[in-house]
């Protein structure tokens, strides 16, 4: 049976010669980078994808590309057909397969690939692993994409070291040799050629050495009087299920405040209260989340300072009603859980937010879920005092467009300026996934945000905790396992750190 072999790999930095680039959609890392193919603009009426500039660079773990796709936002996950990234990794055309006009393929990744299902729509992503004429899980070779919503421009990350076995068959690697080559090609729903680039080459430095990073503990808070806040999907209520791992995270983090998304009806207020209290520790933790006899999942706000719980009334008719969070129907309104809770005589308003997941820009999903966030907003702006201090958290399963984002934030901080978002990365700097599942065909991504008023407070620093980015020193130190986000959700917890203005 043909097994994937998948190197885990310790928090690196590099040197400064070989600096990474950070898969956050911010594309900062390229403008040195000169495009390694270009293809002009095409006259293809009703097509979602005009490739333009292809740009390639690597270091001693990776191998970077970005990808122009045109002038429309598109969702690479969820297109109208197929674009796919023909890879010839050992630049030797007499391996591999022909496809595509290019000889010699290795590889092919595959966005929006086929549903067996003729019902389904096209999602995902697939890694075709010619050689051994099987189709590989993305994740087996490390692939990253930013940003996760709907753009006109991407970049891709994949694991140089990742390799394959089948039996007595010799192994392959996948860009490990000195140079590799290869193509776009964008099919659409009709399997008709739209657009293509012509073939790229890069060569590889095959000397680069990553050196171990982390000489202080990254999960330190920063000097002085903070606050730090932290939200977490906890996957449909396991945070009651798995206390020892929760316990475990809690206690390493350890938060001053916590905005849950998927608390389960069974998970009761006093239960989570009295978890906290007993394994997190720090005080006596009170908690609001209404809403437990509904038969829905819920949001919720859990904290050692003290805590006045409000409830942000949306309209009923707002299409808010479906809202993962929602508490039920008081008269025409839905009622969301909040919070006002006070540090150091001063207030902060904190509101714990799930949209709709799933689908494309344009769909009924992304629709419902800007609907959403434009009741959500105007609850919030009649909720908040003048000046006030703000924090909005969650899952914004931002799959489709940014518009839901872009709706959320908008006017809510001084002067009608918008929310400030911070910007959260992996402990190892990599990039700023929250979401991964490597049992489905999504890559991880950038699903939940975290938003605050900076006229009222000051970001301190913050990151996406992951276990698996800690060294052992780290974890043993803070008690936990390699194993401990993993096994705790699909998400991981935003950490952010706060002090007053």
């Amino acid at each position: 049976m043909i097994g994937v072999v998948l190197l885990m790999f310790t928090t690196w930095t590099m040197p400064f010669e070989s600096r990474p680039v950070v898969i956050d959609g911010a594309f900062t890392d390229w403008s040195d980078i000169a495009p390694a193919v270009t293809d002009p603009v095409d006259d293809a009426p009703g097509s979602p994808i005009d490739l333009g500039a292809v740009r390639i660079t690597h270091d001693a773990r990776f191998v970077y590309f970005e990808i122009e796709t045109g002038t429309t936002p598109i969702n690479l996950q969820g297109l109208d057909g197929t674009l796919s990234l023909l890879l010839d990794v050992d630049a030797d055309q007499n391996t591999g397969v022909a496809r595509e006009s290019l000889r010699g393929v290795d590889f092919v990744i595959t966005f929006s690939p086929e549903s067996s299902k003729p019902d389904r729509p096209r999602q995902g992503v697939c890694v075709e692993n010619t050689m051994y004429e099987r189709i590989e899980s993305p994740y087996a070779i490390g692939l990253l994409q930013a940003p996760t919503h709907a753009a006109t421009r991407f970049e891709l990350r994949v694991d140089r070291d990742a390799a394959w076995t089948a039996g007595s068959r010799p192994s392959v690697s996948f860009l490990t040799r000195a140079a590799f080559r290869g193509k776009l090609v964008f099919r659409d729903l009709t399997g008709a050629l739209r657009d293509e680039t012509g073939v790229f080459t890069h060569e590889l430095n095959l000397t680069l050495a990553p050196t171990l990073g982390q000489e202080t503990d990254p999960l330190l808070r920063p000097d002085g009087e903070t606050i730090r806040v932290m939200s977490w999907n906890v996957l449909r209520g396991k945070i009651l299920k798995q206390p020892e791992v929760y316990g475990r995270i809690g206690r390493a983090l350890n938060p001053d405040v916590i905005c849950l998304q998927e608390l389960t009806p069974n998970v009761l207020e006093e239960d989570l209260a009295a978890f906290l209290t007993d394994q997190v520790g720090g005080g006596r933790w009170s908690v609001t989340a209404p809403g437990a006899d509904q038969r829905t999942l819920r949001t919720g706000i859990a904290t050692r300072l003290d805590l006045t719980p409000i409830t942000v009334a949306v309209p009923v008719g707002s299409g808010a009603t479906g809202a993962t969070g929602a508490t039920g129907a008081t008269g025409d309104r839905v009622q969301f859980p909040a919070a006002r809770i006070q540090s150091s005589s001063r207030t902060m308003l904190v509101v714990s937010v799930h949209l709709k997941c799933c689908g494309r820009i344009g769909g009924q999903e992304d629709r419902t879920r800007i609907v959403q966030a434009d009741a959500f907003r105007d609850a919030l702006a009649a909720a908040l005092p003048p000046a006030g201090a703000l924090i909005v958290t969650g899952d914004l399963n931002l799959v489709g467009s940014r518009d839901p984002l872009e709706h959320l934030r908008r006017g809510l901080d001084h002067e009608g300026r918008p929310l400030e978002i911070a910007d959260l990365l992996q402990l190892d700097g990599l990039s700023n996934v929250t979401w991964s599942d490597a049992r489905g065909p999504f890559l991880p991504g950038r699903l939940d945000w975290l938003l605050y008023t900076r006229s009222a407070l000051d970001f301190r620093g913050g990151f996406v905790f992951d276990s698996n980015d800690l060294r052992s020193k780290w974890l043993e130190q803070h008690g936990l396992r390699h194993e401990d986000s993993t096994d705790a959700s699909d998400h991981f917890p935003l950490v952010a750190d706060f002090s007053w203005r």
